[in-house]
């Protein structure tokens, strides 16, 4: 997804989240949903990683200035609001996507970063495979299905069913 940095987006265009959990049942992490990404604030991703925020602005600062990802693809502005005494506020806070999120998670040395690369190549490998299996049904050529039945029959096949020819036999 492109998203132009200086776009505002709308804090209810979050429809749905994720709370991650390790396996010990140690870090709880409300992940957000947008248009099939995850999305966090640097507070979120050190907490996710078990760092203070000043590490992961490190990280991202050094992210994006050796060019690893781009700033402008990998970053959003939330419009989020808030009550501060008797007035409404709204503020501008940046959120980073997957890809900036695991970024992070490789520069930073903690077992959280690890499990949570782990978490989430886990669960891209299952959406791939769903996005993978749908394709595949959707493409499928007359090809393929005939080479499917034939293997199919070809299973169904008894190999003693067929007799075995001899030195001496003729054919």
């Amino acid at each position: 997804m492109k998203k132009k940095n200086s776009d505002i987006i709308p804090n209810n265009s979050f429809t749905e989240f994720l709370l991650y959990t390790t396996s010990n049942g140690k870090v709880k992490v409300e992940i957000f949903l947008r248009d099939e990404n995850i999305w966090l604030t640097q507070a979120r991703i050190g907490e996710l990683f078990g760092v203070d925020r000043t590490v992961v602005t490190k990280h991202l600062q050094n992210i994006y200035s050796e060019g690893e990802l781009c700033k402008n693809q990998t970053s959003a502005k939330i419009a989020r609001v808030q009550n501060e005494g008797k007035k409404t506020v709204t503020r501008e806070v940046e959120f980073y996507n997957l890809d900036a999120i695991l970024s992070v998670g490789y520069r930073v040395n903690s077992s959280q970063a690890t499990h949570f690369r782990i978490w989430a190549q886990a669960l891209a490998m299952k959406e791939y495979e769903i996005y993978k299996n749908e394709q595949d049904k959707l493409y499928e050529s007359d090809f393929d299905r005939e080479v499917k039945k034939i293997l199919n029959k070809s299973e169904k096949i008894n190999p003693s069913d067929f007799k075995k020819k001899g030195k001496n036999d003729d054919g």
